[in-house]
Formats: C-alpha cells, structure tokens, sequence
C-alpha cells in the first residue's frame, strides 16, 4: 500500500494522470465517471452531472430540456443570425438578451446521427456524425468529444466539428438542465452572481472589456459548487452562453475561429474542464483555473509584482482640487505613500484629442514634481490602441504605415449593423482592399489592432519617452483591454487577444518600474495590471446598477491577482457613491475620493468615501481569499497590515466593513425602514435609540458612521415601519421633521427643553405625542424670530442638511430694485427662517426668475410655509413626446397669505431643488419678505422689468473720511451746479487726468440731490487707466476665488467650447481670463454652459473663438461687476447730501478721471479731491 501511494505521488509529481476514468455507454447516453463526479452526455450535450461523494445532483437529465444553442455553428448565408446570436452583453437588466427560439444556425445531432464510442489508453472519444439544424440533415458533418482526467481528477473534454460545406466559425457543447435553485457565479464585471431563477431569457457574453473576463463558470448549489474552465494560454476568442428556461438552466462556453468563417470547415476549439467541489464555495470551483493561470503567466505576474510601492497603493484619488492646501489635506488625512494621484489628463492637446500625440501639457511635470513632494505617487491617463487619422502626429510619425485597422467582428459580420458599440466590438467599417484607410475622412477616431508590432513599439517608446520626461509612475492605460478578433487574421504569429498578451509584455519590459492601470482586466492582460478600471456608475442603466450592489463577488481579482478600480468621477449623488463603494469593496478593491480642501469623514457619501480610504490606508489593506468558502454574508475579505482579517459583510440591505475584532468600520443601508445596530450610526438622523435606526426610506441610500460616544436622545428614537423621515434639520432656533408614508401613525417626541413651541401639519400642538395621518409636518420652534440669511443644503435622498448653512449669494442681481440672489449647486438649497405673523393681513413675497435658456434640465423653485408647499414652478417641464422642452424664463412676482397663522410663528421655505443636476442652472430670487395683502389670496404674476417701481432712495450714511488733514485738494474737473446729462447713458467724464501714486489715499466727495422730480441712480467714482493707457473695467480685476486652473486642450478660431481641466467653481455668465496677471484684458467669453465630462470640463462660449489657444495655458474665471471704479451709489432725494469715499485704486492703475453717471438731472456742491499721504 505504502509503495503504491508512493507511486501515485511520483505520477502526479511527473504530471501522469492517477485516476481512471470510467465510461459506459447506453443507446444514445456515454456516462463518464471520475472519482469525483458522474456526467452524462446525449447528443453532444451533457445533460447531467451529479457528485459522487455526496449525491447532489447539480443537472438533472430527467429534466430533458434541451438547450437553445448546441453543436456545430455554421453561418453560411446566416451572417445575420450569426451576429443576432453573438450580442457582446446580453444583460437581462439592460434588456439586452436573447428571447429564447429556434435556431438553424447550429448543427447537432439527433436519432439519424451515427454515434459511437471508443477507448484508447486514457481517453474516451465520442463521435457523432450527420448533423441536423432542425431542417435539413447533413449526413458529411461530424462533431467528435474526447474525454480523459487532468492530473487533479477533473473531467476534461476536447470538442471538435466538422463540415465539408464550410461555414464553421465554431463548436458549441452545452451543460444542460441545472437547477434554477443554484446561483452563476461569472466573470463579468469583475464577477457577478446570476441566480437561477428568472425570466427566461439566453445571455451571451463575449470575451472582451467588462463583459467576460476568463474562460470560467463556478455554479453553486445547496453546500457545493461545480466549476467549468479552459486553461486556453493562447487566448481563443470565444462566447459564453447562459440560459434560463422554463425548468432549468444552461451554460457554456464556444471557441471561434478565426475571422473569415466562410472558407473553414472545421472547429477544433482548446480544451474544458469541468469538476465538482463538495462542501465548498465559488472560489475552491475557482482555484485551479487560477492556479494554472498563475503557473502559467508566473513570470509577468512576478514583474507586475515586483513595484514595490504599486504593492502599497490602497487608494486612488483621481478628481478633485489638486491645490496644495488640498494636497496637504489629503496628506493629513491617510498615508501619503498608500495615496496615488490619477491625472485624466496629462497631455497638451486634450484628453484624447489628436492621439497619439503625447506631448504632456506645460505645468504636468511641475504638478508631478508637487506630488511627489508631498509623498504621493502618480499616475496619468493613455490611450493603448487609439489614434486619431490625419492628425498632426499621425502625419508627423507616419502612423499610416504601421497602424492596423479593425475589420470585422463576429458581433456584426462583415459590416452588418453594429449590435452594440462598434469601439467596443472593435468594427471600424473601413476598407478592406489594399488601402486601409479608403473610406476614411480626416479627423476619424480610430480603434486600432494591437496585432501591428510597428504600432505597439511606437506607441511603448512616446509613452516611455513621456514619462521619463514627466516622472509619472503608472499609467492608466485606456483600451487595452478591449481584446478579440477583430478580422486582421494572423500577422507574425499572433492572433486575437494574444496581441493584447503581447503588448502587455512588451510595455512591462520597456518600463518595468512603471505600474499600469487599464481599461478592464481580461485575461490576456489580467497578468500585467495592478488596477483594471471597473467603472460601476457608468455602465448600464440605473437598474443594472442597483442589482449590482449585492451580487458582485471578487472572481476576476482572485483569478488574476490585482485589485479592482472604480474612480469617483461622473458619482454626483448618493446611490451612484453607494454603487461604486459597494462595488468596491465587494470586487477586492480601493479607497477613492475627490480630493478637497476640506475633507471630511463624518457625515454623508462624500464623508463615506474619505473616510473608508483612510480605513484601507490606515490599515494597509489587502484582498484576503479563504481556502473554502466565505463566511455567511460576507462576499470579500481584507488582510491588514498586522496580519488581522477585516470582512466585508452584505446581508443585501446592510453593507459593512468589520474589523477583526468584528466592530463595523463603516456602513451603506438600502431597502428597509430600520436596522438593528448598536455600534453605527446615521449623523443627523432623529429616529434612531441604542438598539437602530428607524424611519428609513427603502427606495434611498444611506451612509452609516462609527458611533464615537454617548449621545444625546434622538428627536424621535423609534419610528413604525410604515412612516419614514422625509426631511429632518435643525438649528438653535427650530427644526423642521417631515415623516413620509401612508396610514395614521403615533410618535412620540424627545423635545429639547429650547424648543418650547410645536405645530403638526399647520396645526398648534402641545406635547410630546403625536397622532396623525401621514405625511406629517412637524415644526419645533423656540418662539424666537429669525433672519431669512442662511442657505442651508439639503440633500433631498437622505433629507439630511449635508454640513453647516452658508451666507447668502454671492452672486446677485438687481431688478427693479430688489436684489436676486443665484440659488443653485447641490441637491436642494434653502433659505429657511421662523417668521411671527402678527396680523391677518400678512404675506410673504419673493421675486424670482430663471435665465437659463438652453442648457441642463433646469430647476424647481418653491415656496413652503411649515413645509406646507403653496407653490412649485419647474422651469423646464417635460414637453410632449417629439417636441423640444422650453425653458420658462419669466420674471415672476409671488405673494402667499399668511392671515391663517396670525398669532403664530411660522417656518416660511424658499427652496431650489436642482433635479439631480447642476449643470447650467441660473435660478434667482429675492429672500422671502413680509408684506401687507388684504385680499388674502395666493397671487404668483408675470412682471414686466421696465415697470417695477424704483426702490426708495437709502437713508443717507456721511461717507467716512481718512483720519488727519489732506496734503492736497485737488480739482476734480467735474462743474458745479446742475449737471444735465447729454447723452442716454448719463456719464460725464472729467477731462482732467489726475496721477495716482502710492502710498497716497484719495477721498472723492461731494454733495448732491436730484434736480427733477423722477431721479435715478447716481453713481459717483472715477476710471482707472494702466500704463499703456487702457481703461480698466472691473471684470478685468474681478477673478472669481479659487477658480486657477488650465486649458484642458486648445481652441481653434470659430470653437465655442473649450477643455478645461476643473471649472468646479466656475459660473455661467463668467468671463474666461488668459493668465493670471491683473489687469487682464485677455478676456474669453461669456460661458453659456458648464458640463462636466470625465476628469475634465466641457466649457461653452456665447462668441466663438475670434483666435487659436494653445493647450494648457492658464485660465481662471473672472466675474462681471461695475464697469467703472465707484466711490459711491444712491438714489438722490430732493435735499442735499454728502455722498463719497475712499478711491481705491484697481489693480494697474497709475492716472484716473473722476466721473459722474446720473440718466436724470443732478445737483452738485463742495466736490472736491482730497489727497492724504499715508
């Protein structure tokens, strides 16, 4: 016995097979048994496949229900069918499946087939030959299996297919009749779990980007798994095929051939494997693709590897300010060595604008350089396979002679209609004779074949060049991973995706120190990158998204090694952060935040994204993968720096990272009303005791936080399920609590002793029990008046206010005499306050309006009194089917009684809601005002600007004069008396020219009154000249704060959209300043409309470009304001006045001229210029 163990060991270590494989053969039925697992096989097809060991039967053959597609793929004369049948991403949840029907592209046998089974050694060879497609018969075809053991007992088979006609573009054995009480485990999106149960339906899923990964399934049923693969070194295309029908399931995986089909007559496809894993998870079904695959490509992992500081990254930081004070920020806040700064864009002509140029952009090397001083690593975005015809670079390298084409695609065959995305699919319909380039214009983006190695040497030496140029220490390398055949056949000894292999190589060879990103993570590159970009807030629709929340499962990462990517850019509300930050940490994944001056980790989505990065660098996180299984709800395992298992635990409503000591780190909830936790907490959530949090809203995503410390009682603690917190904020003054529901319900409040005043839905209340029908709006105030000068954010998913309140608008206008304030940029902005009304003929007033004509989805502007909505406008409402929306953009003048409260305070609302988007939005109003109506009756009223009244002159205030005597008094060449204006405009400007010196302080006063009875503004200042003698206005001085940054890529004359790299606090309506130098005359615009796209900013212009930009420059934004440099401005009354101040010069001045601007006649006395020396 110990000499026949012995042997078997030497065998196996020898690679020799140890165990026998077992057959027999009944009618049309081949039975294979290994020592593990008993399949049988019928007509090509296995149709059954139970354990051994245990007896759990994963496919049932009594179940006879055969699969849709099998057997031998001819597609002569079917190229339509052929593409029909091959969509790339047949997902149910983008509605992008199969309906189940006949089909007559396969052949398979049928009881006309001649069927025989041979033994020879260890193999078991099946044949079949006459094949049918339903209806005709071919007796010349043929389909032979090959069966034999791998050296781990697992059942392989080696498929091949015949037909003397031609036609063949592959062969298909499927795995029939699966329990639909079992779940899929594949390899798309990084791995995604597919139960059985469903719709019924037939999903494809070719070999290329996101859509399927490797050459894998893992089924899991009741405690054990089944795991199906190829060991394909050589990267065949192929498709997998994953049915639900009526009582069961399929799957399989189809080799192709090679593009063209028309001419093959056979299919001889890599081998599968298939075997069965008692008592255990999908990942022990996974381990022996990865062991082989890890084997296999050992010395490209040992390079990838090898970086030393790539191994340490734990977050990436790819959006955001990159300002020092942020940097510094971000350095304070985690590990600056465990932190890597993504740059979309790095290169002067733009994010992919004129590749394959890459000279970077003029201030690059200098921000690398900062980085780098701040302890971060950088990496910088590249485009793999891309190239732009006719460019300047193209031309300059003769990229013509060496760029490859993509021709075709099984996906849409010889140029049929694209299915999907013909980028993706890789179908660029170009010509097919000697020039490649026939049908192309200049200008064309093009996808090109890796296949070329004139392409892959140029493209690794300009990126190689680049880098050493810059110091980047990664790059994200675009496209590389969009693999397949692509119709360009064999070219020096390559196919397919073995070029993308190559490539990868290649660029690990010439830069070995340079760690790379890349666009997906397929396994013909999965061996070279550290960080595959999984863009989980981007790709499909919104219910695709959502179902990924709970289903993703780290198979890629664990078969490929590397960690998965999800930047934060195009995340702009809560369940998208929800989706990318439970899909990370589901998929073996990173920290990731926007990068900001004021980083904080305590409250929200942008809270949770900081503060979960900072628990994967603090800890020096690491994908841990158990032997076995996973624990129950926990889909991804951490290892942490000191050796300690941290758990990422998913009950498909509660999301947590736990560390070993199984206390939660951070938390999401979605899909209930309460959850039981004692040791995490929602900020700012009034339902909530020691045991949960209540009052949730199912529909809504919510970020969960640490609890610090003993807290005060919440407003509510607990809440029944039927009623959800709508709305909940408070100040020292009042707090507002809206509950969301249906049915009559009965709380109970814990009310702060300042809060001594209660109303429930309009209502005087006394007590702390409440009894009501749903919804209900609660007011708790202290009785105290307050000021309409707060604009409070609240985020209208959670109903939180999302950090403290800001002052009021900087950005304003005035109509009429009334100030509009621009309300705008986030979820929902409000100016809330608690108004006494006092007599009942009250109201309160607000004039408002919106300017946006053109761009983003508008806004809705509300008024609401104790939550109470009297009136709603969205600016741009849904238009009927075919027909453009129209943006209102009338001035409107709204009055809301307030008679009904007399005696009561009330909490009057202004509130814009921006429709979860921000871009373009330009919504004003005046604050709320009390005013007298004694009509009482809600009036909201198109006004006419010309028409308002003029505002009342102010009271006048004596300008303040500068302390001591002046050294002089100057004239300031403006006549006394009454000054008629001569001109509409009512400027008068003094021919005298006066020197403005430093260290010399200028007081311009006078006194004035208005010499008619109308009177107008008066306006009293002076222009400011600079030393070339150009007048200064005040937009050449006005930049807006921190609005620095630089031309993404340049303009050409007539453009009327510019790149910019971060217009995050630019405005519409703003001027775009050349340089930074003040004054600035180098003036761009107005903006007409801000958009971001990717990492950069798409920035739209009123006036074309009248001259070329040049990529990278540096621009800012600058505001419009006075044209000319005021002292004072006043409506005049019909007494004199002093009026005046002090002369600050602009930036640049040295000479100026007082002016006067008055439309109606003035009055002037005692103006005088007094010059004090400092």
């Amino acid at each position: 016995m110990y000499r026949k163990i012995l042997y078997g060991l030497l065998l196996a270590e020898m690679g020799m097979n140890v165990f026998a494989l077992d057959f027999s053969q009944n009618d049309r039925e081949l039975t294979l048994k290994t020592e593990r697992l008993e399949a049988v096989v019928r007509d090509a097809r296995i149709v059954q496949i139970r354990s051994r060991k245990t007896g759990q039967v994963f496919a049932d053959g009594t179940l006879a229900e055969p699969s849709m597609t099998s057997g031998l793929g001819r597609m002569t004369g079917k190229e339509k069918e052929l593409s029909k049948l091959h969509f790339p991403w047949g997902e149910p949840g983008m509605n992008q499946h199969i309906q189940i029907h006949g089909t007559d592209l396969y052949h398979r046998p049928d009881a006309r087939s001649t069927f025989s089974v041979n033994r020879e050694n260890d193999k078991v060879t099946a044949v079949w030959t006459g094949l049918t497609d339903g209806k005709q018969f071919f007796p010349g075809e043929k389909i032979t299996l090959q069966f034999s053991e791998d050296a781990r007992g697992a059942l392989t088979y080696q498929a091949s297919g015949e037909s003397p006609d031609g036609g063949v573009f592959g062969v298909q054995i499927p795995l029939e009749n699966f329990s639909r009480d079992g779940t899929f485990l594949l390899p798309t999106f990084g791995g995604l779990e597919y139960p059985g149960k469903g719709p019924r339906a037939l999903m494809t899923f070719q070999h290329t980007t996101l859509f399927y990964e490797a050459p894998v399934m893992v089924y899991s049923l009741g405690n054990s798994s089944l795991g199906l693969w190829s060991e394909d070194a050589d990267f065949h295309p192929f498709f997998a095929f994953f049915a639900r029908d009526r009582k069961s399931c399929s799957f399989a995986l189809e080799f192709q051939n090679l593009i063209p089909y028309e001419p093959l007559k056979k299919a001889n496809p890599p081998a599968v494997k298939l075997d069965v894993f008692d008592n255990s998870g999908w990942i022990e079904a996974a381990r022996p693709y990865r062991d082989w695959y890890h084997k296999t490509f050992a010395s490209e992992m040992a390079k990838r590897d090898g970086i030393e500081w790539a191994n340490r990254i734990s977050v990436i930081v790819d959006s955001g300010s990159w300002q020092a004070s942020a940097l510094a920020e971000i350095k304070k806040t985690m590990p600056a060595d465990r932190v890597l700064i993504h740059i979309w864009q790095a290169r002067k002509e733009g994010f992919t604008t004129n590749i394959p140029d890459y000279t970077p952009k003029a201030n690059y090397p200098a921000e690398v350089k900062t980085f780098h001083e701040h302890g971060f690593k950088v990496m910088c975005y590249v485009c793999s396979l891309c190239a732009v015809y006719k460019s300047p670079a193209w031309e300059r390298d003769n990229v013509g002679d060496f760029f490859l084409t993509r021709k075709n695609t099984i996906t849409s065959y010889n140029a049929g209609k694209a299915a999907f995305d013909a980028n993706l699919e890789g179908n660029i319909t170009v010509a097919r004779g000697k020039d490649q380039f026939a049908s192309l214009k200049p200008g064309a983006f093009l996808y090109g074949d890796p296949l070329s190695k004139g392409w892959r040497d140029y493209f690794i030496r300009i990126i190689k060049e680049f880098n050493e140029k810059c110091g980047t220490d990664a790059n994200y390398q675009d496209t590389l991973g969009c693999i397949g055949d692509v119709g360009n056949g064999i070219v020096d000894g390559l196919f397919g995706a073995q070029a993308n292999a190559q490539f990868t190589r290649e660029l690990q060879a010439a830069m070995p120190n340079t760690a790379m990103a890349a666009e997906f993570g397929p396994a013909p590159i999965g061996f070279g990158v550290h960080w595959p970009l999984n863009y989980a807030q981007v790709w499909g629709g919104r219910p695709f998204r959502e179902s990924r929340l709970h289903r993703q499962r780290p198979l890629t990462p664990f078969l490929f090694g590397y960690r998965t990517w999800i930047p934060t850019v195009n995340a702009g509300d809560d369940f998208l952060r929800h989706v990318t930050a439970a899909c990370s940490d589901a998929l073996s994944g990173m920290g990731m935040f926007e990068s900001s001056e004021k980083l904080q980790a305590d409250h929200g989505f942008d809270g949770h994204l900081v503060l979960r990065s900072k628990v994967f660098a603090d800890n020096g996180l690491v994908p841990y993968y158990p032997e076995k299984r996973y624990p129950e709800n926990v889909p991804a395992m951490y290892r942490g720096k000191d050796g300690g298992i941290f758990r990422y635990y998913d009950d498909g409503s509660l999301q947590m990272m736990l560390d070993p000591a199984g206390n939660p780190l951070y938390g999401r909830l979605r899909g209930v009303a309460k959850v039981e936790t004692s040791s995490l907490v929602l900020p700012g959530w009034p339902a909530c005791d020691e045991k949960g949090i209540y009052g949730l809203n199912p529909q809504n995503s919510y970020a969960l936080f640490p609890k610090k410390a003993q807290s005060q009682p919440a407003l509510l603690g607990t809440l029944p399920d039927s009623a959800y917190v709508r709305f909940y904020y408070e100040t020292p003054d009042f707090a507002y609590l809206e509950l969301g529901g249906k049915g009559t319900v009965t709380v109970k409040l814990n009310l702060p002793s300042r809060l001594k005043q209660l109303t429930v839905n309009d209502r005087p209340h006394s007590g702390s029990g409440i009894s009501g029908e749903l919804p209900l709006r609660i007011v708790l105030s202290s009785g105290k008046a307050t000021k309409p000068d707060t604009v409070r954010k609240i985020n209208l998913a959670s109903g939180l206010e999302d950090g403290p309140g800001e002052e009021l608008p900087k950005l304003r206008r005035t109509v009429g005499g009334e100030t509009l304030y621009h309300i705008s940029h986030y979820h929902a902005k409000s100016i809330d306050f608690m108004l006494p009304v006092e007599n009942k003929d009250d109201a309160v007033e607000i004039l408002f309006q919106n300017t946006q004509s053109q761009y983003g989805n508008g806004s809705i502007i509300s008024l609401l009194v104790n939550g109470r909505e009297f009136y709603s406008l969205d600016c741009r409402a849904p238009a009927p089917k075919g027909k453009p929306s129209v943006f209102d953009t009338k001035l409107r003048r709204g009055r809301f009684p307030l008679g009904q409260y007399a005696g009561q305070h009330v909490l009057v609302t202004l509130r814009v809601d921006n429709k979860n988007e921000n871009n373009a939005d330009m919504q004003w109003s005046t604050v709320p005002r009390l005013v007298k109506d004694p009509a009482q009756k809600q009036t909201v009223e198109e006004v006419d600007p010309a028409k308002l009244p003029a505002a009342p002159p102010p009271k006048p205030v004596p300008p303040k004069r500068p302390d001591g005597q002046p050294a002089t008094v100057l004239e300031t060449g403006i006549p006394e008396g009454v000054y008629r204006p001569a001109a509409k405009h009512g400027l008068f400007v003094s021919p005298k020219s006066i020197p403005v010196e430093p260290g010399t302080v200028y007081f311009l006063s006078g006194e004035f009154r208005k010499a008619d009875k109308e009177g107008s503004t008066f306006y009293l200042g002076a222009i400011c000249y600079d030393k070339d003698n150009r007048p200064i206005a005040g937009i050449n001085i006005n930049p807006l704060t921190d609005s620095e940054t630089r031309l993404g890529k340049g303009g050409q004359v007539g453009d009327t959209k510019l790149d910019v790299m971060d217009a995050s606090k630019w405005r519409i309506g703003g001027w775009i300043a050349l340089g930074t130098e003040l004054p600035n005359f180098d003036l761009i615009g107005p903006v007409e409309n801000i958009v971001k796209q990717g990492g950069n900013y798409g920035v739209y212009l009123k006036t074309p470009l009248k001259k070329p930009l040049e990529s990278d420059i540096q621009v800012r934004m600058h505001i419009p304001m006075g044209t000319y440099n005021y002292v004072a401005s006043t409506r005049l009354s019909d007494s004199f006045e002093p009026y005046g101040g002090i002369f600050k010069p602009w930036p640049g001045t040295v000479r100026m001229q007082p002016l006067i601007l008055s439309t109606t006649p003035v009055e002037i006395r005692n103006l005088k210029l007094e010059v004090f020396k400092k």
